[in-house]
């Protein structure tokens, strides 16, 4: 058994696609080329009739089985609307790229998607790269409340979170090299 699907919106290739009953909303993206560079990922819309159901790749990322909640019906419609939040995180997080967040997430989650601080990531503060009043300003605040829920910050469109590493130099040691039976350094 064939279906018609039609997909447009943010899209490698908008158009009307024949497949299999089979496939799922996500087999379709990627037929389409998936979600482009102004796509969302997280507000993937399935209109039938006038239902919507909304697709999110993060959940799927999450919990991989929950593909199976979308399977397409004949002349279902997926429409991938643009992003409307990006933010970018940098520096001590496990997967340092650019993340789509909903409207009620916010740092805590972005670190998440990123896989979470590495073991070397200072933990004190962070710094957060903006565009206000038609400049870009850089701002820090203090990571460790933010994260233990005592203050909020409110990431916008096009931000830029720098999580720094610890760098300092390891104190009360010695370095002994040359002509010795055990080189390397000592407390």
């Amino acid at each position: 058994r064939t279906l018609t699907v039609n997909i447009f919106g943010e899209v490698g290739k908008a158009g009307t696609y024949t497949t299999s009953a089979l496939n799922t909303a996500l087999n379709m993206l990627a037929v389409s080329g998936g979600p482009n560079e102004m796509g969302t990922v997280r507000n993937i819309q399935i209109i039938r009739g006038g239902e919507k159901k909304i697709f999110d790749i993060y959940s799927f990322l999450l919990n991989p089985a929950s593909q199976f909640d979308f399977y397409l019906q004949n002349k279902d419609i997926i429409y991938v609307p643009a992003a409307e939040k990006i933010v970018s995180i940098q520096g001590a997080v496990h997967r340092p790229l650019r993340y789509e967040l909903k409207a009620n997430e916010q740092l805590k989650e972005l670190i998440e998607f990123a896989g979470g601080l590495t073991v070397d990531a200072y933990n004190e503060w962070v710094q957060i790269d903006r565009i206000e009043n038609n400049q870009r300003v850089v701002r820090d605040y203090s990571l460790s409340s933010i994260l233990k829920g005592t203050s909020t910050l409110n990431l916008q469109n096009g931000d830029t979170v720098r999580i720094k590493s610890i760098y300092a130099n390891v104190k009360q040691t010695i370095s002994i090299t040359g002509a010795v039976e055990y080189p390397g350094t000592y407390d």
